[in-house]
């Protein structure tokens, strides 16, 4: 009796990741998209392709994948946010723009990260494109192991005005008196004309 083979034709093939070593990095993200693994159950995927890179192993042009295990939330939730704020360049000194980024992360990784991704064409993804610097080093773990540690930080390269990114709330300027002023006071009408650089 022959083995069936029914619908093998539409099984999913898992492409080995290729992933990025020790170095430092400026890479151009293509796209997001979570799987679900037999073993360690779902995990986030980004691809990017390498603009810059301080190893040979690793030349301009190529591709490569990070890869996070979502399985254990304490470790994950803090790579990706750590991850997430570096691609959309977020201030995290400004209270108010770190405020509107957390109450709209969880909503965004919805959509960026969405299973979809990974079958549809990179440049239709809402961040394709954005810069992203990564330093990449080698640490032991507790049990004798070693994991590659990704240190993201936004890129300089990067535009601000984008509509992912939060906006900064405006600071609205004070209306001026229009109040007639005494002649003692004169000489400080030039200093009222000059615009506000802020």
């Amino acid at each position: 009796m022959s083995f069936n083979w029914k619908k093998v034709g539409q099984a999913q093939v898992f492409g080995r990741g290729r992933y990025l070593k020790e170095g430092r990095f400026k890479l151009r993200f293509l796209k997001m998209y979570t799987i679900e693994t037999r073993k360690s159950g779902h995990a986030l995927v980004s691809e990017f392709s390498v603009e810059e890179s301080s190893t040979d192993e690793i030349p301009e042009g190529s591709k490569r994948n990070w890869y996070q295990s979502l399985s254990d939330k304490d470790i994950a939730f803090p790579a990706v946010k750590e991850f997430m704020l570096s691609l959309l360049n977020v201030n995290q000194e400004d209270e108010d723009e770190m405020e509107e980024f957390d109450s709209k992360l969880d909503s965004r990784l919805e959509k960026y990260s969405d299973s979809k991704w990974q079958n549809l064409d990179a440049k239709k993804h809402p961040l394709y494109g954005r810069l992203i610097n990564c330093e990449c080093y080698v640490k032991e773990t507790k049990k004798g192991g070693e994991f590659t540690v990704h240190d993201w930080s936004p890129c300089d390269d990067e535009e601000e005005d984008d509509e992912d990114r939060p906006k900064k709330k405006k600071k609205v300027e004070p209306v001026k008196s229009k109040a007639k002023k005494s002649r003692d006071y004169e000489d400080d009408d030039d200093d009222d004309d000059e615009d506000d650089d802020d």
